[in-house]
């Protein structure tokens, strides 16, 4: 078996654009008392000061606002389509998200099988969240294996453009 973990569209709260949060949040039925205020928040004008002097208004077109208690609530909706397509890919067992933070879990018969898997639905998770403006962080992006077996292939099978490969096993002082 093997853990994909995709640690991170590259800030889908800062890089997504709020106008489509309306419409998805009334097709999943998001509570409309939630999602009014938190569109104006986030479509409003902000101001900046410094030394005592406030800036003309600045309105942000893109991003959720770190830390806001809507925004778990609401990058399900920026991410639920992708996620929802990526449920069916070959091998995946179980898709999760947090805030930004994504994950499949993938099994197959057999290492190579699982690694190939795992690759492929890598590859077309990462073209689906940058065909919808959420481009992957690499740098916070890892294929996590739970046996040396999977590892390996993964490792063998791997691109240079590839997330990197932990073994669980080994990383956590198993073996």
């Amino acid at each position: 078996m093997c853990h994909h973990g995709l640690c991170g569209p590259n800030g889908v709260l800062r890089t997504y654009s709020v106008a489509p949060l309306n419409s998805s949040g009334q097709a999943w039925r998001f509570p409309p008392g939630l999602l009014w205020p938190a569109i104006q928040v986030y479509s409003g004008p902000r101001y900046l000061a410094t030394d005592s002097v406030m800036s003309p208004s600045v309105r942000a077109e893109r991003g959720v606002i770190a830390g806001c208690p809507l925004a778990p609530g609401l990058s399900k909706l920026v991410l639920h389509d992708v996620m929802q397509e990526a449920v069916s890919y070959k091998g995946v067992d179980h898709a999760d998200t947090w805030v930004d933070d994504l994950s499949l879990d993938i099994s197959s018969k057999g290492p190579e099988a699982t690694a190939k898997h795992a690759l492929d639905a890598f590859r077309r998770l990462q073209a689906n969240l940058h065909r919808d403006g959420l481009p992957v962080s690499i740098k916070k992006t890892c294929f996590i294996a739970t046996d040396a077996a999977t590892a390996k292939a993964l490792q063998s099978m791997r691109q240079p453009a590839d997330p990197k490969v932990h073994d669980v096993v080994k990383d956590l002082g198993v073996d």
